[in-house]
């Protein structure tokens, strides 16, 4: 199919293909500034310190981290276990540190808007991969 359009005053011949492409483009801009996450330059990383809840199979389960510039570190608690835990900040990534990992494995989390997602979980945890969690209020869940 042939669709003849006006492009600036200028008439062009396009197959419907091109047409739909163009008409992609156009809206693509459109798309991504529905975006409700806010994004960061590469400079800039991701504000975590403070109290986490997590939800689904990590209820009762809390993080609760203290951040300086691209280094985070904190407790990971569920009823009377804890586990501490540090690492770096890339952008909106999380990543644990092979020292604070131990027998658990890495852990990479992923801020999401007021969610941490487990992206990448090693032993016990590779069971929540993919659950988040969710700030807190104060103190408490």
């Amino acid at each position: 199919m042939i669709v003849s359009v006006f492009f600036f005053a200028m008439p062009m011949t396009l197959s419907l293909p091109r047409l739909l492409v163009l008409a992609a483009l156009a809206i693509s801009p459109a798309l991504h500034a529905q975006d409700d996450e806010p994004s960061l330059t590469p400079t800039e990383n991701a504000r975590v310190e403070g109290h986490w809840c997590g939800r689904g199979l990590l209820r009762g389960t809390t993080l609760n981290l203290t951040q300086r510039h691209q280094e985070f570190e904190g407790t990971l608690v569920r009823g009377d276990r804890e586990r501490n835990v540090e690492g770096t900040i890339e952008g909106t990534m999380l990543r644990t540190s092979r020292a604070s990992a131990g027998r658990a494995g890495e852990l990479i989390l992923q801020l999401q808007g007021d969610r941490l997602r487990i992206v990448t979980a090693g032993g016990p945890l590779s069971l929540v991969q993919g659950m988040s969690f969710f700030r807190g209020t104060g103190s408490g869940c």
